[in-house]
């Protein structure tokens, strides 16, 4: 599947295109690895429509800010990165 991506590099340049992974965990991670500070990543295609769709009308997520999104998911990434396990991992975040 392909993903649609805008990222900064280290000094700061914008950089937008495609990749090509398996999972969106996985267009995240060769992202990273190429030392991108990642923006936004969606998924091209019909997927991505109806998955958008399907969680834009869940109004559980309405009142979590952006950035506190971005800070989980940047935690969490560092933390698989490191191999620690999700449960531990979800452990360290919450304390």
């Amino acid at each position: 599947m392909q993903y649609k991506y805008i990222a900064r590099t280290a000094d700061g340049k914008e950089n937008q295109g495609v990749v090509e992974a398996a999972s969106l965990d996985l267009a995240v991670s060769s992202l990273q690895r190429k030392n991108l500070i990642i923006i936004s990543v969606n998924p091209i295609g019909k997927e991505s429509a109806n998955f958008l769709k399907f969680f834009s009308g869940l109004e559980i997520f309405s009142n979590i800010k952006t950035q506190d999104v971005v800070l989980f998911s940047r935690e969490l990434a560092t933390l698989f990165e490191a191999k620690v396990p999700i449960v531990n991992s979800l452990n360290i975040i919450v304390s």
